[in-house]
């Protein structure tokens, strides 16, 4: 299992300590600015889920504001149209 896998896994469990930790090794290891993008917004999850409101919401800013800075590769755009919007548009704490 990857540690993408290991982290959801984790975070399905109810583990967001653990999930947040593989979460972080990945944004260390991550080159593609929207992979790191979603890892960070799913770093704020495992955050809020562990009552840590105030850095869950720095975190889902960072995101977002990353998220509005970046747009989809052709591809992603071929096959899903422009999410850009929808993503940029998630309230932030």
């Amino acid at each position: 299992m990857d540690l993408m896998e290991e982290a959801k896994t984790s975070y399905r469990a109810g583990e967001y300590r653990a999930a947040a930790i593989k979460f972080a090794h990945m944004l260390a290891n991550s080159r593609d600015e929207e992979t790191k993008n979603s890892i960070i917004s799913n770093i704020g999850s495992c955050l809020h889920m562990m009552g840590e409101h105030d850095l869950a919401g720095l975190y889902y800013k960072t995101a977002r504001d990353a998220f509005a800075a970046v747009k989809p590769g052709r591809v992603s755009r071929f096959l899903f149209g422009d999410y850009n919007p929808a993503r940029v548009a998630v309230r932030c704490l």
